[in-house]
């Protein structure tokens, strides 16, 4: 992934935390704040590419950061990726904190190329209203769910949490 895209992922990242945090319905209001003075980042890009046929979800190589938040909050996470798929091929995405998906919002979302076997920029946010101080580990499991090749490169994860 390219410096550029990263810089963009980034700027997308913060622009998607200040719309969260000023424009969330009321009831998304109350259960997660953002002060985004009070947030750390945690950035991981991976460039080559990757594949999987298994219709079980795996470990997504190179999506995975571990950090630890000083105080209990809400945890934003960001993922993008260039994917491509056979046609008619998708690949389910999770994210999960401490080997769960529980408390997330969404808990799974599905890329695509749109394109047979062609890469194609996607991505997804996902957050966690209510997780507690210390150390947490955030990966990123995927599978293919019709269970042909699907294909990964140039990805980022970005988590955004509480210092």
């Amino acid at each position: 992934m390219s410096y550029s895209k990263v810089i963009a992922l980034l700027i997308g990242g913060a622009a998607f935390l200040y719309g969260a945090a000023f424009s969330a319905t009321p009831a998304a209001a109350a259960a997660c704040s953002l002060d985004l003075s009070k947030m750390k980042a945690r950035v991981i890009t991976g460039t080559t590419t990757v594949q999987t046929t298994s219709f079980t979800q795996v470990q997504a190589p190179g999506l995975s950061a571990s950090f630890t938040q000083g105080s209990a909050g809400c945890v934003f996470i960001q993922l993008a990726a260039d994917v491509a798929t056979q046609t008619d091929q998708e690949i389910l995405m999770r994210v999960e904190i401490d080997g769960s998906s529980t408390g997330g919002t969404p808990t799974t979302v599905f890329f695509t190329s749109r394109t047979a076997d062609q890469f194609a920029a996607n991505s997804a946010n996902f957050i966690f209203a209510s997780v507690p101080a210390g150390a947490h580990t955030v990966r990123i499991v995927w599978s293919s769910f019709q269970s042909g090749v699907v294909k990964m490169t140039g990805r980022s994860l970005t988590v955004y949490y509480p210092s």
